[in-house]
């Protein structure tokens, strides 16, 4: 296989070729499908995965292509792959069906569960987010020249916050609610991650259901760009290691060294993390390693509680004494234990 670099350019051409034949489509009265998820789906969706998968096909021959119209390939046969190519030919269906042009084209190169090139295009405007491992991520509008874009620095005060047009629900309310002041800019598709690689947004939290090919493209562009994508637990995101395509959920976040995993401590439900276990967090946030505690942990006592009756409380001791076996209140302020709740989808951290 090439540099992935020296791909660039053909991709960035076939993602264009392929919003040529989305804007064809745009400009009539389409018709909307439902796929079996529920999902629309429309004749400019196969138009431009027929159009990436053929040049592909010519492009790297030997590599096979994961595409969402042609995601029925079972892991049997995925998980021999090493290098591959993931696409999501036309990511925001919804909003082509709308109308109000926040819909791309992504195509992205995986090798070993990462990516390690990505191309963002969106037919409507004609801009074009790309990057390759190693060479930084680069914005362009249409024949413009290319830019080189980075996150920023998260600054005192205001966050500013990309959030989804179509696909705001309660979970996004709620960790708003504890973020403090923010502004938030509603977008369609890939073009939130967008807004965080190139600095006009501080994060991106996505807390419902996105697929594989709805990411893989941001990426390797926001990783370029200086941020990072992460699961809510802030371990990588990493692509087809497992039968089902969905993602968790995670975050796009410019400043990996800002602390925004005080934010997540607020958003998992019935769980008392020690300090210990948060400092492991912080660090994996940062990509330290994880730091232990000074004094040896005691065994852990598990509790349950009428409050929540589906979750196991952890009480972890940082000193040597032994505490009373009692049921630990929302109140407690010793130091030693913090409540949080339990981060979505995840079992207990260990020490």
């Amino acid at each position: 296989m090439a540099n992935p670099s020296e791909l660039l350019n053909d991709v960035i051409d076939l993602a264009t070729d392929a919003g040529e034949r989305i804007l064809e489509i745009y400009q009539t009265d389409f018709d909307v499908t439902q796929k079996e998820d529920d999902s629309p789906l429309t004749a400019a969706d196969m138009a431009a995965h027929n159009a990436i998968i053929a040049g592909l096909s010519i492009l790297t021959p030997e590599l096979p292509i994961l595409s969402e119209e042609s995601a029925k390939i079972p892991f049997e046969e995925r998980k021999k792959w090493h290098t591959y190519w993931l696409v999501d030919p036309l990511d925001g269906t919804r909003e082509f069906i709308k109308r109000n042009g926040e819909f791309t084209v992504n195509i992205a190169l995986i090798d070993d569960h990462e990516s390690i090139l990505g191309v963002i295009y969106t037919p409507v405007s004609g801009l074009t987010y790309y990057a390759a491992r190693g060479q930084g991520a680069f914005r362009r509008i249409k024949d413009g020249e290319a830019s080189r874009i980075h996150t920023r620095k998260k600054e005192a005060g205001r966050t500013t916050v990309a959030g989804s047009r179509s696909h705001r629900g309660d979970s996004l309310n709620a960790f708003l609610a504890h973020i403090g002041n923010y502004d938030i800019i509603s977008m369609g598709s890939s073009l939130k991650s967008g807004l965080v690689a190139e600095g006009k947004a501080d994060i991106y939290p996505r807390l419902g259901p996105t697929s594989e090919w709805d990411t893989a493209a941001a990426h390797c562009i926001v990783d370029e760009a200086g941020g990072r994508i992460t699961r809510t637990d802030l371990s990588p995101l990493r692509y087809n290691t497992k039968e089902s395509l969905l993602n968790p959920e995670f975050l796009v976040v410019g400043d990996p060294d800002y602390d925004w995993v005080r934010f997540l401590l607020k958003e998992c439900k019935g769980t008392f993390y020690s300090r210990a276990d948060q400092i492991k967090i912080s660090s994996r946030a940062k990509g330290l390693p994880s730091v232990k505690p000074q004094r040896k942990q005691r065994e852990n006592h598990q509790y349950r509680t009428q409050n929540h009756p589906r979750h196991i409380i952890v009480m972890r001791h940082l000193d040597g004494r032994q505490r009373p076996r009692r049921r630990p209140q929302p109140e407690d302020r010793t130091g030693k234990i913090q409540l949080c709740h339990r981060l979505p989808g995840r079992s207990e951290l260990q020490a």
